[in-house]
């Protein structure tokens, strides 16, 4: 019995480089394709899939041959290029950066992620760690000024995409509940039970056997309560 399927052929690819997903289950492939003369031989590009292959995004990352990738959070990738550039996206993948301050060598051969989030990279004769998690944004930021529940992505979850994303907002730091409940108001699935520090948050919904339909995700927090409704599809 097979138990592999062939990804569609359409994405008219040369070579697969390197392969991850995130935490909310878009997958990302390091590609290069053959251009005809005159110009370069090879281009190479990361594309993103958020429903397992199905459908392909673009994103000309412009550098040399891409080697390991890896995430850590939702829309956070890191890649090591096999020259002396580590890039990194907090988008999906639609824009890169450099990421290799205090690195000195010109050949980086694979990347893991320690238990607290920090980026590992394998060079030339060297190792290198980054001095704090990425799975966290850079700087810090303010806290935000009110309490806010963003529109689960995607929505609908389910076609291919298994997963989606809830993102929050907490002005200040307390106990934070996030449920998701059909529409009868019975609870399907807790996401999150715990105090939390003020900041940006994220959680995951797996919609797993849940029948398709709409539902009720509901955040409480500071006294108050706020509902936003997504789509479960199969």
């Amino acid at each position: 019995e097979n138990i592999y399927s062939m990804i569609p052929g359409q994405l008219d690819l040369y070579a697969v480089f390197g392969i991850c997903s995130d935490p909310a289950g878009n997958l990302y492939f390091g590609i290069s394709r053959e251009q005809p003369p005159p110009g370069r031989l090879l281009d190479y590009y990361v594309i993103r899939s958020t429903d397992y292959g199905d459908t392909w995004i673009d994103s000309n990352i412009e550098s040399g041959p891409i080697g390991r990738m890896g995430s850590i959070a939702p829309g956070n990738i890191i890649l090591a290029t096999g020259t002396n550039y580590v890039r990194r996206s907090t988008d999906f993948g639609n824009t890169w950066h450099h990421f290799y301050e205090g690195m000195d060598n010109s050949l980086n051969l694979d990347l893991a992620f320690t238990p607290d989030g920090r980026a590992v990279v394998g060079s030339n004769g060297c190792i290198f760690i980054t001095k704090r998690p990425v799975g966290i944004t850079d700087e810090p930021t303010p806290a935000p000024i009110s309490l806010s529940l963003a529109q689960s992505y995607p929505n609908p979850v389910g076609l291919g995409a298994q997963s989606a994303v809830i993102e929050y907002a907490l002005p200040r730091g307390g106990y934070v509940a996030l449920n998701v409940y059909d529409l009868s108001s019975r609870l399907v699935q807790t996401l999150v039970d715990t105090h939390q520090p003020p900041g940006q948050h994220s959680a995951v919904f797996n919609p797993q056997d849940l029948p398709v339909g709409l539902y009720i995700y509901r955040l409480s927090a500071e006294g108050r309560t706020i509902t936003k409704k997504l789509s479960v599809v199969r």
